[in-house]
């Protein structure tokens, strides 16, 4: 089952190091739509500064469904493109209240989009065929956003949308050849996950050897950050404005995924 919770009053950061330590309190508030059922339950995938989440529920049916749930009320948010597929996810979410997320197609192909709370735009139909799938995952207060997509030989790249044009994101050297866990299947090469107002990216990407790890893309320049207790990979999933980051590791049993924050 998933379990979806929101962190309330984050304590004050005593140290940027790979592992970071905080002082003061801890507020988890769980987050389960009330239209979630079965096993596989809600999940939060982005906040704004207003509190605003949005993630994906699971119905009784095993149909997916997007939800923003703002000022305690949930509203379902489900592409009308989406017919007989696994159903729709939101990602994240801007201050604007733009949001950005997936739905699958019935040929099994995800199609992303962007949604301001009334239309939905399509992130594929900008891309082209070439491009069958594709998972729009942060959006800035810019409406620029960064995800990832599928070509057409399965092989997974990162993209950032500057406002007027997309930019592939391939960290030169994520050249391996992991069979990805990303929904459709394909080989990882290079995933963009979070994006900041400065437009950093960070995402991660596998080497020549299949290891993953983590990196920031900043003013043209990739930089690999790999958590030192992360001894079997390593992912970033979001960047704020001061360069705080969040990812998780792999540790050495090969037992347990850690969260962690920089």
């Amino acid at each position: 089952m998933k379990l979806a919770f929101v962190v309330l009053g984050m304590g004050l950061l005593v140290g940027l190091s790979p592992v970071a330590v905080f002082a003061g309190s801890y507020t988890f508030v769980t987050i389960d739509d009330p239209l979630e059922s079965g096993v596989a339950g809600s999940a939060v995938t982005g906040i704004n500064d207003f509190g605003h989440v949005v993630g994906e529920y699971t119905d009784s049916s095993g149909k997916e469904h997007g939800y923003i749930y703002a000022n305690g009320v949930f509203t379902t948010v489900d592409d009308p493109l989406e017919s007989d597929g696994i159903g729709t996810q939101l990602n994240g979410i801007n201050n604007s209240g733009q949001m950005v997320g997936s739905f699958v197609e019935s040929n099994g192909d995800w199609h992303g989009f962007v949604f301001d709370g009334v239309n939905f735009r399509s992130v594929n139909d900008d891309l082209g065929s070439n491009v069958p799938s594709v998972s729009p995952y942060s959006i800035n207060d810019s409406g620029q956003y960064a995800g990832f997509y599928h070509d057409l030989d399965g092989r997974v790249h990162g993209f950032f949308f500057d406002g007027s044009s997309y930019l592939t994101i391939d960290n030169p050297l994520g050249t391996g050849s992991t069979p990805s866990p990303l929904d459709p299947p394909g080989l990882l090469g290079t995933v963009a996950l979070g994006l900041n107002n400065l437009g950093d990216i960070v995402g991660g990407y596998a080497d020549e050897n299949n290891s993953f790890h983590g990196f920031i893309y900043r003013n043209g320049v990739y930089t690999t950050i790999d958590n030192p207790l992360g001894e079997y990979g390593t992912s970033l999933f979001g960047i704020n404005d001061v360069g705080q980051i969040v990812g998780s590791y792999v540790d050495g049993s090969l037992s347990k995924l850690v969260g962690w924050l920089t």
